[in-house]
């Protein structure tokens, strides 16, 4: 906008000021050529004075004489409807013409016979509500002399009219608008929404109440001034108050136009500064109106309250403005071209998320790099996050460390944590544990509370440092109280296991449970787990399948695979094997290999879906690749008997090697039984025994059985049959029953 269209601008408020204050001087005129002589008298010992210990008798037949003095009749009705028509086409013309805020400042815009059919709709009714409650304000006022109790009255009328208007609003935009959606007070206030023209409207009743106070002060102004001695009240009253109330209505203009005109290049005004602190949808809606680049970058600080992430501000600004994310990109696409960094960071999320637009990596990246370089540390630290994931750029460790590295010197403590995870995991360089848990502790002792949740598995795990259940629990208790739900997850497995805290299930419980309504899905999984299991608990099958459920649909395939259980077996649920592997296939395209396992077993037995060993076979090679030893071991009992793949004792052997250093000690007993045989391997009594005994420590109660043949038959050890009976004691008493008969 030109000096030459500012200039328009401003005197365009003159304009309307001057045609505000002419039309009221020549109403009133209008309206003196009606009064009746002794009225016209009336007014004249008003403004002399005579008449103030009745004036609120007199106002209220002024009051009737243009609005009929019956309350509630179709002649009132009537004539308050057409005055509601006049207000809207006067504002319209205000909004439209003068301040030009439709389409600017407004989200969207209303044409004249729109604004009039909608405020037809809308401002009728509360007008005429408005109309009488202000009719009865005014005799009220008869009982009030002070200046501070007839503000207290017009401050009663104004949130009365306010209310009766806005009611109508929504009732209308719940019953028209799409999803019921409604605009919100400051917005409707701020004129940001073009429903501001039906709220003002209404509070042209009130403008009686004002008028009657303010009649009351003119009296004092005519009688203590000595206007009655300047101004010929004598002989034509009504055209000196014309006169003096037209003078007011262009001097407020005037003021008024200060805190309504808008900025230099922008439809913002100053009054948005002060609104901007009652609602974040006006920051956003100033940002959006203007076209300076700074005055949008000062807003749109404001708009997320230094919120850092650009998913929570986005979304709170999403939920504030219904859903118009076309208008928050591009506002933060205007503060971007402004050079606030900030803005760019959120606008390279918008292209990393796809919304608005199909996912572009290659631009969240450029607009990443560009926030970075303001010293944005968030944009630094999503450069190292796509150069360590290869996202929009090639991977490269290096890269990525130096990026993160620079946002954890910038004080950016997630940017320390990622740093930590890449030194743990050795993603670049080299592990480097020390480095890794150093960076941990800078970011928990900073506040971030994922990094007390890391470095609590740090000493879990003894890596890097001497392992310390009690610090581990600490740290996570630091963590969760928080709000760090992991935290609260972890606490719960110390408790549960009695590792660094006394064994607690109720306490664990609780903890899964806080993690789960946190919005931590292991937590909802391993809470269903002693749900269903009744682990030192009430069993409660019904609530484990619930936390199962929410567990899986969040994404969590764990809890998918429990769910498929539950329905397998019965528990909780009537049992449905189709759907049981139907949660196990979708455990297995998630990448949860149990649920490739799982699901590889019912293809193996024709439970729930036609029986297939082939692909059964393929089901538990996947899952061995992905890392369960399960199904290396399911797999290799395949290779074994040659079912679903060619037999192959050696590839067998090989597969429960492979199982059995990985912890299934199922493997460890199949392998032992190899050795035993000399089945695909040379026969090794010794290793068999070894392998028996390696299973049997490890609960697996078939190495205990076969561990107790060898001692009874002294194969591999010495005869003993004192340890056979006991090996098949163990056996026996944890269910094998084959073990239970050898005992006879």
């Amino acid at each position: 906008m030109d000096s030459n269209t500012i200039q328009q601008v401003f005197f365009s408020y003159w304009t309307f000021g001057l045609t505000t204050a002419g039309a009221f001087y020549g109403g009133m005129l209008w309206l003196g050529n009606h009064f009746k002589p002794e009225f016209k008298k009336t007014l004249t010992g008003f403004l002399n004075g005579d008449y103030e210990s009745n004036w609120t008798l007199q106002f209220c037949q002024l009051f009737d004489t243009v609005f009929g003095a019956r309350h509630f009749s179709a002649k009132r009705f009537i004539r308050s409807a057409i005055a509601s028509v006049l207000t809207v086409l006067l504002l319209y013309f205000l909004f439209a013409n003068v301040l030009g805020v439709f389409g600017e400042r407004t989200f969207g815009t209303l044409n004249l016979w729109q604004a009039l059919l909608i405020g037809a709709a809308i401002n009728i009714i509360p007008d005429y509500l408005s109309l009488v409650e202000t009719r009865w304000l005014l005799e009220r006022f008869a009982k009030v002399k002070t200046t501070l109790g007839q503000i207290a009255l017009l401050i009663a009328d104004l949130v009365f009219s306010a209310a009766i208007i806005l009611l109508g609003i929504y009732v209308y935009s719940w019953l028209f608008l799409e999803h019921g959606t409604r605009p919100s007070l400051v917005e409707v206030i701020a004129l940001f929404s073009t429903f501001a023209i039906f709220f003002y409207s209404t509070f042209i009743t009130s403008v009686w109440a004002w008028l009657y106070c303010v009649s009351t002060w003119l009296v004092r102004i005519f009688t203590r001034l000595g206007l009655r001695r300047i101004l010929d009240i004598e002989g034509n009253p009504v055209k000196q108050i014309a006169f003096v109330g037209a003078a007011v209505i262009l001097i407020s203009s005037i003021v008024l136009s200060q805190a309504i005109k808008p900025e230099k290049n922008s439809f913002v005004t100053v009054f948005d500064d002060f609104i901007c602190g009652f609602d974040l949808s006006a920051c956003f809606h100033a940002a959006r109106a203007t076209n300076d680049f700074n005055i949008a970058v000062h807003f749109m600080e404001l708009a997320c309250r230094n919120e850092e992430d650009d998913g929570n501000c986005h979304n709170r600004l999403l939920d504030k403005l219904q859903g118009n994310e076309a208008a928050i990109k591009a506002t933060w696409q205007k503060a971007c071209q402004g050079g606030y960094a900030r803005a760019c960071r959120a606008y390279g999320w918008y292209f990393s998320q796809g919304i608005g637009a199909g996912v572009d990596l290659v631009k969240a990246f450029a607009f990443y790099q560009q926030a970075c370089d303001g010293d944005d540390m968030v944009g630094c630290r999503n450069l190292g996050w796509m150069y360590q994931h290869g996202e929009g750029v090639d991977a490269n460790p290096d890269l990525a460390a130096a990026f993160y590295q620079r946002a954890c010197d910038g004080d950016d403590l997630p940017g320390c944590i990622n740093l930590g995870v890449m030194y743990e995991a050795g993603n670049f360089a080299g592990a480097d544990l020390i480095k890794a848990t150093s960076l941990y502790r800078q970011a928990c002792d900073g506040g971030h509370m994922r990094g007390c949740t890391n470095l609590g598995i740090i000493y879990a795990n003894g890596t890097g440092v001497n392992a310390d259940p009690g610090k581990a629990a600490a740290l996570y208790r630091q963590a969760c109280d928080g709000g760090h739900m992991l935290g609260c997850n972890n606490l719960g497995m110390m408790y549960s296991t009695a590792a660094g805290v006394p064994a607690d299930p109720a306490k664990a419980l609780a903890l899964f449970q806080q993690a789960c309504d946190g919005g931590n899905l292991r937590g909802c999984t391993n809470a269903g787990a002693m749900a269903a299991d009744g682990n030192g608990v009430a069993a409660d099958p019904i609530m484990a399948l619930a936390l199962f459920q929410r567990s899986c649909d969040g994404g969590h395939m764990r809890g998918c695979v429990s769910l498929g259980w539950m329905y397998s077996n019965g528990t909780g649920v009537a049992a449905d094997l189709i759907k049981a592997a139907s949660l196990f296939q979708q455990a297995c395209d998630g990448g949860h290999m149990r649920g490739c396992t799982d699901l590889g077993m019912m293809y193996g037995t024709g439970k729930g879906v036609q029986a297939d060993p082939g692909k059964a076979a393929a089901l538990f090679q996947q899952a061995c690749d992905g890392g369960h030893m399960r199904g290396c071991n399911d797999l290799g009992m395949m290779y074994g008997t040659g079912t679903g793949v060619q037999a192959d004792p050696g590839q067998a052997a090989a597969l429960y090697q492979l199982a059995c250093n990985g912890g299934h000690m199922h493997g460890c007993s199949n392998l032992g039984w190899m050795y035993a045989n000399g089945n695909g391997v040379q026969a090794d009594p010794i290793k068999a025994v070894t392998l028996y005994q390696q299973a049997c420590d490890g609960g697996h109660l078939l190495g205990c059985n076969n561990l107790g043949w060898m001692y009874s038959q002294g194969i591999g050890v010495k005869a003993d049959p004192y340890l056979a009976a006991s090996f098949y004691q163990q056996a026996c008493d944890g269910g094998l029953t084959s073990a239970c008969e050898k005992l006879q």
